[in-house]
């Protein structure tokens, strides 16, 4: 993966998770003095991309498999986070019922790949 490939995707990661971070941001409880602070958000999103990025460099191809691998990483992260008191649902958060999950997290890391995915097709139909 060239360095351009590698900046577009942490990027585009980035900028779709700062808008869905700041959306989603209220179906969560406050748990922790520093989730209160400004750029919380930011912060959260900036780890997503991360997520993202992993997921294109070890999974170089297959579509299919990159939306599976981001479906079965949020749905560890939140279950990680919700064991060890990360953070909780509010009251307005939909779960997803039989894997006792946040629609909007799980839904979140799987757009994100989706959207990545369809730019960097854009880039190479325009090479």
């Amino acid at each position: 993966m060239s360095k351009h490939t590698t900046i577009i995707i942490f990027t585009t990661a980035f900028a779709v998770n700062v808008v869905w971070e700041s959306f989603h941001y209220g179906l969560y409880m406050p748990l922790h003095p520093l989730s209160q602070i400004p750029g919380v958000t930011a912060v959260a999103a900036l780890l997503d991309a991360m997520w993202v990025l992993a997921i294109f460099v070890f999974f170089k191809s297959g579509f299919k498999i990159k939306l599976f691998a981001a479906f079965l990483l949020a749905l560890l992260i939140e279950q990680w986070a919700m064991l060890f008191g990360v953070w909780h649902y509010g009251e307005n958060m939909p779960i997803v019922p039989v894997l006792n999950a946040g629609l909007s997290p799980m839904l979140q890391l799987m757009a994100t790949v989706l959207v990545v995915e369809l730019i960097l097709q854009l880039r190479s139909k325009k090479n």
